[in-house]
Formats: structure tokens, sequence, C-alpha cells
């Protein structure tokens, strides 16, 4: 059996986008509020808005009541107004994986770290820093890999591997969606 510091890296569920996890999936598995990552989850790479379809569910998310807040590395003059145009509370420059960036975006929701759902699509910072936070967390496929900065590209070649390791061998990985 792994223990969670083994598991640490991967992500407790998998996810086409971001429209497979629902609120129901959400509140299933005790969760009450979303930490989002923004590029390639929810938006391509520097897009002032949301893909159409990450919008329709960010609607039904707020009338789900279910608070969301984005959690980027990124700098403020890109998350801020992103974050403001949905309503939702975000922290920038988070330092993913470090844990305090999701501690502040939690705090921000009045949720405790168990409560809340990291969804992402980047095994070493958005996986990586939700597990560091004690938080539930769901990979979704990224949008368009082809807008990945060049270090991003390296990274998720080494992320492709270890991913279909852990869909290969782990017994306890848990598809969402369709």
């Amino acid at each position: 059996m792994q223990t969670l510091s083994q598991r640490r890296f991967f992500p407790m569920y998998y996810a086409r986008g971001v429209a497979d996890v629902t609120p129901e999936f959400i509140r299933g598995c005790g969760c009450d509020a979303l930490l989002l990552d923004i590029d390639n989850t929810v938006s391509h790479v520097d897009a002032p808005e949301a893909t159409a379809e990450a919008e329709t569910w960010l609607q039904t998310l707020r009338e789900a009541e279910l608070p969301v807040a984005f959690v980027s590395n990124n700098d403020p003059e890109r998350v801020e107004p992103f974050a403001q145009r949905y309503g939702a509370k975000f922290v920038s420059h988070a330092q993913k994986p470090r844990r305090e960036g999701y501690d502040r975006a939690a705090a921000a929701l009045g949720r405790a770290a168990q409560r809340c759902l990291v969804v992402g699509d980047q095994l070493f910072t958005d996986i990586l820093g939700g597990h560091n936070a004690g938080m539930k967390t769901v990979i979704v496929s990224p949008l368009c890999e082809a807008e990945d900065p060049v270090p991003f590209r390296k990274r998720r070649k080494l992320e492709k591997l270890l991913l279909r390791l852990d869909r290969l061998f782990c017994a306890r990985r848990r598809n969402i969606g369709g």
C-alpha cells in the first residue's frame, strides 16, 4: 500500500477536461470549494477569458454555489482581471508547488484544506502543490501543449511518462467523466 508521500506526485483523479468535474463529483469527494489553475486548464495560455466550455462550467459551479479561487504562478496583471471576470478569488505569484498559495486561496474562500479540490494540468505544480497543502487533486488534459513555453514542454515529457506509469500500475487511479 502506498503512502501519501509516495503518491504526492500523482493526482487522486483524472479528467479529460474541467467540464467532467461536476458539482456532484466535487461534493461526492467531500469538497465544497475549487482551487483552479488558469493557463491550459480553463484558458489558453495568456488568453483573457476561459474557453467556451470552461465558461459554461464556471457558470454551473456558480449556480451550484461552489466557490472558486484561481491559484497561479503568473503575475497579478494576468491573474487579477481573469479572476474578476468570473467573480472569483485569486492568488498570483503562488509559487506552486509550495503550499502557501493554496493555503491563502483556501483561507480567502473560508474553507479548510481538506474541503478544497485542486484542478490543474501539471503534475509538478498543480498536483504536487495541492497535495503539499493536504487537498484532493484532479489532473485534466492540457488545452494546448503547443502554447506552453519551452521549459514547460520539456517538463511535460516527464509528466506524460509518469502519468502513463501511474495509469498502468496504480489500481487506485480514478477516471471521472466520459
